[in-house]
């Protein structure tokens, strides 16, 4: 029984860490919380380092590329307005057969004034 009121007690969480201090291996900590190496702590901070300026870079290009994307798009659709406006106003039907006519008469005017070499 008092081995087990003394495991109990040893098993009571220390005090909360108020202030980072290097422990061997083996050395009960004073204080509970998380507790990694420094060599984990300095990899933390270094991918940390490198992973936020890489996500801030990657979200600039994203939104730059999206900016780009949309003002193609909108040159294309402006471009497809221009292509069917012109499309809408084609020659009305008379005019083809009044041009063909008129070609015709000139060159049988012409025709006729050509000499002839009976």
């Amino acid at each position: 029984m008092i081995r087990a009121a003394i495991f109990a007690a040893l098993l009571q969480p220390g005090q909360p860490c108020t202030s980072a201090a290097p422990l061997t291996a083996g050395e009960p900590a004073p204080c509970h919380g998380l507790l990694i190496s420094r060599t984990h702590a300095q990899q933390a901070i270094k991918c940390v380092q490198v992973t936020v300026p890489k996500l801030q870079a990657e979200l600039t290009y994203q939104a730059r590329s999206c900016e780009a994307r949309k003002a193609s798009y909108t040159a294309h659709l402006g471009s497809i307005e221009l292509a069917l406006e012109a499309a809408e106003q084609a020659d009305p039907w008379w005019k083809l057969p009044l041009v063909a006519a008129a070609f015709a008469g000139i060159g049988f005017a012409l025709g006729s004034l050509a000499p002839r070499n009976d």
